[in-house]
């Protein structure tokens, strides 16, 4: 059974445990990782990485460098163990919904069972699949929970339990959804906050701590080589604001 801890022999490679993650970034990028199977350490400085059946039988086929050294290797059949399943938000976000859909539903005395599930599987469909994470507060896109569908069972009193409910689900403390960008020169953010007490977030990167209202300024994810310049410049001594 998959996940559940047992060693199974895997057609797996061999190298030193320096070139380790490069191998197994290879791999991963070639689609030859098996995700199933966990790597293991063998000892005396080996590391035995599992490959699926799209990889190469023989290491002479597998040509990598690293740090412009090719990376000697040996295949062999390991016994490894499988890795956990992994329940990834999205699979989390879809099933705590579910169950809230199905509380809200349970009420309908008016709803058929047969109606009553189309509805479920049509609100499921219209969840989000991409949002945006601030350290404990999620952005959802504008779109997310305001179809007529949706509207149609979110009301006042039961609007804070749903967003608790996706709170829960993506593991954070605060839930937002984003609104169009203001016609500004800065292009301030118009999020709507819709759990919690506060907007304000922090976040740490390349070693720059950055503190904005999320409801008020507009947070780049993708703009990584500003910031990486921002946390390479020299400042000490110096009293900045």
């Amino acid at each position: 059974m998959v996940g559940d801890g047992s060693m199974q022999p895997s057609p797996s490679i061999i190298v030193i445990k320096g070139h380790g993650e490069a191998l197994y970034l290879f791999l991963k990028g070639k689609k030859w990782l098996d995700s199933k199977k966990q790597p293991k350490d063998l000892g005396n400085g080996f590391l035995a990485i599992p490959v699926n059946g799209n990889c190469p039988s023989s290491e002479d086929e597998i040509i990598i460098y690293d740090n412009d050294q090719r990376i000697e290797m040996r295949m062999e059949n390991i016994n490894t163990i499988s890795s956990p399943p992994s329940v990834e938000p999205h699979a989390r976000l879809r099933a705590s919904i579910t169950k809230w859909i199905e509380t809200r539903l349970s009420d309908d005395d008016f709803l058929p069972p047969k109606s009553r599930q189309n509805m479920i599987i049509e609100l499921l469909s219209e969840l989000p699949t991409k949002w945006e994470k601030l350290g404990d507060l999620i952005l959802l896109p504008e779109t997310a929970f305001s179809s007529e569908r949706w509207t149609s069972i979110i009301s006042q009193d039961n609007q804070l339990s749903l967003w608790k409910c996706v709170a829960e689900a993506l593991k954070v403390e605060r839930i937002g959804k984003q609104r169009q960008v203001g016609n500004d020169i800065i292009r301030s953010s118009q999020a709507q906050l819709l759990l919690g007490n506060s907007s304000w977030v922090e976040l740490l990167d390349f070693g720059v701590k950055f503190g904005f209202d999320a409801c008020k300024v507009m947070y780049s994810s993708g703009n990584v080589t500003e910031r990486h310049r921002i946390g390479n410049m020299d400042l000490k001594g110096g009293n900045y604001h």
